[in-house]
């Protein structure tokens, strides 16, 4: 790639340096070098995601993938963890709090589905729609994913996770919070003040979009790490890429 590349530079220079006529094949020339070097930037940007994504899943998979790392982790859904003054301590010590345990450990069993249909997604991009999210910069390559792939993954998830909340009876434990917390505000309400029952999440529903949204972070993470790291050309084809006016 950098002979051609080497080879399109020297024509480039020669061609400058010959009369106007010859402006337009310069032009092509620069057109074409800046196309084929995108091309293989693109192209390396979506291999290097490819291996991101098999080694997040897997890393999420094991044993306190979720838990463990506050970037994914999975709290008790609003508004449980503020009203029973467990933010502070689940924060801190995630570990504490059993339910949380649970409902991480979910997602951790869960999350070995979501490999398949990423990898499909992703090698279902054309080349130029990779020379797109290239040129976007940032995440752009992972909120096309999510874009393509998020409803097909809470589908695919949700069984797994609902099967591991109730065998590890963290559906039983979440009706306990919940009793819980309608005691404490009945509790705290003054006496004749209308009560006003708030929506209470559907824990597996909870659990499986928490999951998803989880992975997406860090593949949002691990996609800007790649661009950092990408073998980006040398000062030469630079010019070749954007050339000076």
């Amino acid at each position: 790639m950098y002979r051609l590349a080497a080879s399109l530079l020297a024509v480039l220079l020669l061609v400058s340096c010959s009369a106007n006529p010859f402006a337009n094949l310069q032009q092509n020339i620069t057109h074409l070098a800046q196309e084929q070097i995108h091309a293989r930037l693109a192209t390396q940007l979506v291999a290097s995601l490819g291996t991101g994504i098999r080694t997040l899943v897997d890393g999420l998979a094991k044993p306190g993938g979720y838990l463990d790392n506050p970037l994914v982790r999975i709290l008790l859904p609003p508004p449980l963890t503020v009203a029973l003054d467990l933010a502070r301590d689940i924060a801190y010590k995630p570990e504490s709090n059993p339910l949380v345990v649970l409902m991480n450990r979910a997602a951790e069993t869960a999350v070995p589905g979501a490999g398949p249909i990423l990898e499909a997604a992703l090698n279902q991009l054309t080349v130029d729609e990779a020379k797109e999210l290239l040129k976007a910069g940032g995440t752009a390559a992972t909120e096309r994913l999510k874009e393509k792939t998020a409803g097909q993954l809470r589908e695919r998830l949700a069984p797994a996770v609902l099967d591991s909340l109730t065998k590890d009876n963290g559906l039983q434990q979440y009706t306990e919070l919940l009793d819980a917390f309608r005691a404490q505000k009945a509790v705290s309400r003054p006496v004749g003040e209308p009560t006003f029952d708030e929506p209470v999440a559907d824990l597996g529903e909870y659990v499986t979009q928490q999951a998803v949204e989880g992975i997406f972070k860090a593949m949002g993470a691990e996609e800007l790490r790649i661009r950092e790291t990408i073998d980006m050309p040398s000062d030469e084809l630079q010019s070749i890429i954007h050339p000076r006016s």
